[in-house]
């Protein structure tokens, strides 16, 4: 038999909206890094609640439904006798579409991770949720907290790092070969030199919990989940929200762990910024549950059928609005607005997905990946 794309009637059209739905959350963490937006009075505390509230969550939900994707197209194609040759060849596309992304447009890509990532599950036993879900809390906390005091014991800047101030003046100012180099000379040191082993920890054990939850059934039938839904909303607050303060607080130096004593905190904090995620999880389910015969509904359907596509317009859009090489207006907003433009943007993004898939049946970069991958 040979191994075929899902049809559009197969689609689980909560995943899809979850994908839109995370969408806007990875752009709204990831513009302030094209824009260098200015930092005072009131646009100061905009920032630490952006960094609170949305920094590493929708990411984490962007990761737990790559893994959950990755189950159904297991349960769909494994048993074909060239389904591992076949997914490789798929993770191996997506490494050079994130290589591209990363090279030529913006060091932040995280496609190259999610690649790694999906080609390491095939090791994990799909088919037994049990060890799959320990495998999931292995990595997602002692293992991530770890490598998170690893990465913390290791020089962060090396000879070859460039400056903050040479970054910001080769973005803001630079040409395009300026930008280029300044790409090429941050990826290598930031994504794999430094963030590696702590970024692959995480993501797949995130991957591997999306895993374990489609294969429980909580995308196909959320609402025979709403007694753990309750119970991730509970430890969120009490947990999740907290551990997201105090990541913050690690991150940006004002606390430090400076004693053996202390080293129980990465672990608490490792999780518990898996239960913040899972809130807005559990909060966008319940919410998706009463709107989704709305038009509301199939725009953020339609945004997350072309997630891929969406994530690389999001990084074009941010380069030529804010870089120097496009209109330059890098420096010249404040947290507040361009969290403005964001959402205006990411409004413009569910009507043009809508539009674009009303005439066309994918994304041009889910054409692209499939055609290398399905040929």
């Amino acid at each position: 038999m040979t191994i075929v794309p899902v049809q559009l009637s197969e689609r689980i059209t909560l995943l899809d909206a979850l994908r839109g739905f995370t969408l806007l959350g990875v752009l709204l963490a990831n513009l302030p890094a094209f824009a260098f937006p200015e930092s005072h009075e009131i646009h100061h505390w905009v920032n630490v609640l952006s960094d609170i509230l949305i920094s590493t969550k929708f990411i984490t939900l962007l990761s737990i439904l790559f893994g959950a994707g990755f189950y159904y197209q297991w349960m769909r194609l494994h048993e074909q006798p060239n389904f591992q040759v076949f997914y490789l060849k798929r993770m191996l596309w997506l490494f050079l579409i994130g290589s591209v992304h990363a090279h030529l447009f913006w060091f932040g890509d995280i496609l190259r991770i999610y690649a790694l990532s999906g080609a390491l599950m095939l090791l994990f036993p799909l088919h037994n949720d049990k060890v799959l879900l320990r495998w999931a809390i292995a990595l997602i906390v002692p293992l991530t907290a770890l490598a998170f005091i690893g990465q913390s014991m290791t020089p962060y800047l090396t000879e070859d790092y460039p400056t903050g101030e040479g970054i910001k003046n080769a973005f803001m100012h630079g040409n395009y070969r300026e930008v280029l180099g300044m790409n090429w000379a941050i990826d290598p040191i930031r994504h794999f030199y430094k963030d590696s082993i702590l970024t692959l920890t995480t993501t797949l054990g995130k991957m591997l919990l999306g895993a374990w939850l489609a294969s429980r059934g909580f995308f196909a039938d959320p609402l025979s989940f709403m007694k753990s839904q309750r119970a991730w909303i509970w430890s969120g607050l009490l947990i999740g929200l907290p551990s997201s303060i105090t990541y913050w607080a690690l991150s940006t130096g004002r606390f430090e762990i400076d004693s053996p004593v202390m080293l129980w905190i990465p672990f608490v904090v490792a999780g518990g910024l898996v239960l913040h995620s899972l809130l807005y999880l559990s909060l966008f389910v319940r919410w998706f549950n009463r709107i989704q015969t709305s038009r509301l509904s199939q725009l953020l359907q339609s945004t997350g059928r072309m997630s891929l596509t969406n994530y690389l317009v999001q990084t074009v859009a941010g380069i030529t609005i804010f870089y120097g090489i496009g209109f330059g207006l890098a420096g010249t907003m404040n947290h507040t607005a361009v969290y403005g433009y964001g959402i205006i943007f990411f409004l413009l993004q569910m009507l043009v997905s809508n539009w674009w898939l009303r005439r066309m049946p994918m994304g041009p970069v889910e054409w692209m990946w499939r055609k290398m991958t399905y040929r």
